[in-house]
């Protein structure tokens, strides 16, 4: 079964209470493991929350994210899916195949 896996890489200076809101949120998404079928949910959650961080600080530029899925033929990453529209932070899903101890898949 294919999964996704949550990657928070490097954060810039904030400018704003905002964007160290966003940076907070999604620490807190750091390194979780999602499942193909929760893909789509997952991302429309997290552009949600974004949201309404927005609306929770009305004095700072609002944030429009969005996500960018690329195939990329370089390994060991093929199929990555990046936030896109903050530049303070890099947050990006890598698909993954759970498989347990005896090397068998979790299907």
């Amino acid at each position: 079964m294919k999964h996704y896996m949550t990657y928070m890489g490097q954060t810039l200076a904030f400018k704003n209470n905002l964007e160290r809101a966003v940076a907070d949120m999604l620490t807190t998404e750091n390194r979780k493991l999602i499942a193909e079928q929760r893909l789509g949910h997952y991302q429309h959650r997290i552009l949600n929350l974004v949201k309404k961080l927005n609306s929770q600080f009305p004095r700072c530029k609002p944030i429009s994210v969005y996500w960018d899925q690329s195939s990329l033929d370089r390994a060991p990453y093929p199929e990555t899916h990046r936030l896109r529209g903050i530049y303070f932070v890099d947050f990006s899903m890598y698909a993954c195949s759970a498989e347990n101890k005896k090397g068998e898949s979790d299907e």
